[in-house]
Formats: structure tokens, C-alpha cells, sequence
């Protein structure tokens, strides 16, 4: 907002003032509100030569409506709530080119400096390698013959985040194959279970950065390092058709690990307890990370930079790498 502040031509300072959130899935709503909600109320007091509440905010969607996997009538709803809100929603608009002065539609051009892509991703084209099935964004289905190796680490449950499926103790905390259960066992984290659960998991403390998954029954696996420098965390997402509300509807098997950058979850917390990294304007980071596809079935004990895997001493050249 200072620089939109700071800038005196009226087309330049009305492009740097609209905001383009592409997609309008829970994402895409949820972002499209806050800022609405921000530029108009939380900021407005903070500027002296612009008036925050000019930010204009547009919302686009390809489909016929918003939040597609929910209720036509929650749906309508929103849009209704958005467009009180000032926000402009707009459907039925594929977006054909985004560039550098804005995002460029069917029958239009929305000249914005701040655009946010928020229709999802498709999986990696390494994936495309991999004869398995998949769902329509390319992404392999995972079952209880996926094993994760990972190199010593810290896992844990925070405080306050707690899925109703989850088979672990609250505020667990332990190592991948030793985890304190529900129950009073000891729980092995290291396969995806066949029976319903649902996890949400995070990791510190990690002695190198990688991670390893293998599928027994496919017999290929899947490994990425990456730089902990930039990344020193790891978050573990696991669902196995525990979720019964939309969109999973108890038919979601989906498992994710993310490299992070902050160990809180939410970015305003991230932000309140100085856990946020940032850029300064103009400044700019370079990373780095290898994904590598292999058949080694022995538990992985390091990945390296170049791809190289090692199980318990033994080095092996990936097949496949990028």
C-alpha cells in the first residue's frame, strides 16, 4: 500500500490499487473478503494521500458459480456477501493470458499490478513418468502400501489444532515410527493406514532436509530435497475418508508434505510472533530442490542435492531427476 501511496499518475496508482484473485474455490473467497474487508475498514485510517477504501477487488471464476463442491444455495450466498462487500465477482470467465499489466479474459483486460492465482495446481509433470492412476489434476492416489522415510526429525501435534480423526494423543510428540496414541500405544506413523483417519502433523528439528515416499505394491517411490536454509520445516497432512463434510464427503484419500518456511501455521500468527520471513521490496532469494523417481524398495536414509539416494550406507544413482 505505500508504494500505491507514493505514486502520483492515477492510472498507474488505479492499476496498483486492484487486486485480481483468480478462482473462486474457498481460497480464492476467503482472499477476495479479507482484503475487501482490510482495504476498507482495518487500513483506511493508515494513509494520508490515498484512500484505501478506492482498492478494488475481483474475483473470477471459470465455472457458473463460486465454491463449486458445495450447495448452489451457499454459493449464492457468497457471491451475494462479496458484492456487498465491494468486491467484484465475476463467473463464466476463463482467464486466457496473465502478464505483467494484468490478467486478460474473454471479452476484457483487468489492468492490475497484485494478482493472485487461486484455481488450484496441477500436479508435477515428473508425475506424467508414472504409470498409476490418478485424479484429474494429475496427482497419484495414495493407500496403505505408501511408506514415508524421513531423516531425523521432530514430529508433533500443535496446541489447538486437533482433527476429529486423528488416532494420536493431544500434543503428541515423537519421531516418525514412535508416536504416542489415543489409546496409550505407540504408534508407527510411517505407512498410510487402511482404515479411516485423519492427521494434521508438523516438523522440526530435521538433521538434513528430504523426504522419501515408496509404494511397495507399485514398487517406485518418490523423493525431494530441498534447501533447509530457506525451508527448515516440514508439514504432514494426512486423510484417509475420514471427512465427511464437502467437498471430501468421506471419500478423500489425499497425504501432503510441504516444505515450510515459518513453523506456525497461520500466517497471522506467524506474523505477530516475528516467525514470518519477507522480502524487501526489490529483494529477491534463490532456492533450490530435487525430485527424484525411483524403484529402490530398502528404507531411504538420505537424498542429496544431486539426487543421489543412500540406504543404510549404500549409494544409488536415481533413474529419473530433475
Amino acid at each position: 500500500m505505500y508504494k500505491r501511496q507514493l505514486e502520483k499518475d492515477l492510472k498507474k496508482r488505479s492499476s496498483l490499487l486492484t487486486f485480481v484473485i483468480v478462482g473462486g474455490g474457498p481460497t480464492g473467497v476467503e482472499l477476495a473478503g479479507s482484503i475487501a474487508e482490510l482495504s476498507r475498514y482495518s487500513i483506511r485510517q493508515d494513509f494520508r494521500v490515498i484512500d484505501s477504501a478506492m482498492t478494488k477487488v475481483t474475483l473470477i471464476e471459470a465455472g457458473p458459480r463460486l465454491l463449486s463442491n458445495f450447495n448452489e444455495s451457499l454459493s449464492s450466498f457468497t457471491k451475494t456477501q462479496l458484492e456487498k462487500r465491494g468486491v467484484e465477482v465475476l463467473i463464466n470467465s476463463p482467464v486466457i493470458d496473465i502478464d505483467g499489466t494484468g490478467v486478460t479474459l474473454k471479452d476484457r483486460k483487468i489492468h492490475s499490478k497484485t494478482i493472485i492465482w487461486a484455481a488450484g495446481v496441477e500436479a508435477a509433470n515428473l508425475t506424467k513418468l508414472l504409470p498409476f492412476e490418478k485424479d484429474k489434476s494429475g496427482r497419484i492416489h495414495v493407500d496403505e502400501f505408501c511408506r514415508i522415510d524421513l531423516p531425523l526429525c521432530r514430529i508433533y501435534k500443535r496446541n489447538g489444532i486437533e482433527p476429529p480423526g486423528s488416532r494420536l494423543a493431544r500434543e503428541a510428540s515423537g519421531t516418525l515410527t514412535d508416536m504416542p496414541g489415543k489409546q496409550g500405544d505407540r504408534l508407527d506413523l510411517s505407512y498410510f493406514p487402511a482404515s479411516p483417519f485423519s492427521e494434521m502433523l508438523f516438523i522440526d528439528q530435521m538433521h538434513s532436509h528430504w523426504y522419501n515416499l515408496y509404494n511397495s505394491q507399485k514398487q517406485t517411490g518418490f523423493g525431494l530435497c530441498w534447501n533447509g536454509e530457506v525451508f527448515p520445516y516440514l508439514w504432514l497432512w494426512q486423510e484417509n475418508r475420514f471427512i465427511s463434510a464437502p467437498p471430501y464427503n468421506g471419500q478423500k484419500r489425499a497425504m501432503a508434505l510441504e516444505p515450510q518456511s515459518s513453523n506456525e501455521p497461520i500466517l497471522e500468527q506467524a506474523l505477530k510472533a516475528g516467525k514470518a520471513p519477507y522480502l524487501e521490496a526489490g529483494e529477491s532469494v534463490e532456492t533450490w530442490l530435487t525430485a527424484v523417481i525411483h524403484h529402490e524398495p530398502q528404507q531411504v536414509t538420505q537424498i542429496t542435492q544431486d539426487g543421489t539416494l543412500a540406504t543404510h550406507g549404500e549409494f544409488m544413482k536415481t533413474i529419473y531427476g530433475n
